[in-house]
């Protein structure tokens, strides 16, 4: 009996601090986070060309090749242009789009999503999301 009054309490601020924190985090007009399909997060920002996407913590990525395979570890940087194109350091250049279900990166070798989330901006003081740039996935 007192196991689950203890149960009942701890439901509620886990549902607070464990679900809530999962979505795109809002952290000023130009800067927000997002949680990739992956588990890595990735500060946004944006810029005249669309948006960049940086890891918050290093990333180690292994770049399959055969026998010349290898990895490259630190922080991520992804762009992600206005005319659909992506590039990545790790991955070269590639393609993103959006759509209901969040967004995606597609590289030659590697698809990296973002469910339920999409990037935004904000242009003269009003909210600009990713669906402006026409990048179906």
């Amino acid at each position: 009996m007192g196991n689950r009054r203890f149960s009942r309490y701890l439901s509620v601020p886990c549902l607070l601090v464990c679900v809530l924190p999962i979505g795109a985090v809002a952290q000023d007009d130009q800067t927000f986070s997002v949680i990739s399909s992956e588990g890595h997060s990735y500060t946004v920002t944006c810029n005249d060309n669309g948006f960049v996407l940086t890891s918050d913590y290093p990333t180690a990525r292994l770049i399959e090749n055969g026998v010349k395979s290898f990895v490259i570890k630190g922080v991520e940087t992804i762009f992600l242009g206005k005319s659909c194109d992506a590039s990545s350091e790790s991955f070269g250049a590639g393609s993103w789009g959006a759509a209901n279900g969040g967004f995606a990166i597609a590289f030659d070798r590697k698809r990296i999503a973002f469910p339920r989330q999409a990037p935004h901006c904000v242009v003269d003081g009003a909210m600009a999301d990713v669906f402006a740039y026409d990048c179906p996935l």
